[in-house]
């Protein structure tokens, strides 16, 4: 049997040891290495009557800024989670790196925004993650590479370490990107 889980994840139930090594052959061409892969991403407002913000395509530019880079800046961020409005189907309230969409009126013509929350966990150290800045969509992608890059280069390993020890040049770069 099949159980869907609440973070866009399944679980098979009654599969034979032998069984396993046939699915990990199925599903590997659809898994990825690199957590940011593998963000949650609700379905945003091309479906949802309550979207805001259009997730999933912001997570496919997000992706697509990433396609090319390096491996030593693939690796430095954490799984996103993505909500395209407040309601949180994205959970972005829970992840280390989260956004919610909105749309905000910047210099007269309305844009989509994403609300930028870090330093979210779940488990044992549980948390909720605080709002940071607000970040256009389409900067978005831009600001996630800088960050990539400005922790590669701190050599620090856990994203969480690197939220807690740089908080003075993350906040720098957030407000480059952020809007009023």
């Amino acid at each position: 049997s099949i159980r869907l889980t609440p973070t866009q994840g399944f679980i098979l139930r009654g599969i034979r040891g032998e069984e396993v090594e046939k699915l990990l052959e199925i599903i590997d061409p659809f898994t990825s290495e690199y957590p940011m892969d593998n963000s949650l991403v609700c379905v945003g407002a091309d479906t949802c009557r309550t979207g805001i913000g259009s997730s999933q395509k912001l997570f496919q530019r997000i992706l697509n800024k990433f396609r090319n880079a390096d491996h030593s800046i693939k690796t430095q961020l954490p799984k996103l989670y993505i909500s395209g409005c407040p309601s949180s189907c994205g959970q972005h309230l829970r992840g280390e790196i989260g956004f919610s969409g909105k749309m905000k009126k910047i210099d007269g013509k309305m844009e989509s925004v994403y609300v930028l929350y870090t330093g979210g966990a779940v488990g044992e150290n549980r948390k909720l993650a605080e709002k940071r800045g607000e970040i256009t969509a389409q900067e978005l992608p831009s600001f996630l590479y800088q960050l990539a890059e400005l922790k590669r280069n701190t050599g620090i390993k856990r994203f969480s370490d690197f939220l807690d020890s740089k908080e003075q040049e993350i906040q720098e770069l957030i407000e480059k990107y952020a809007v009023c």
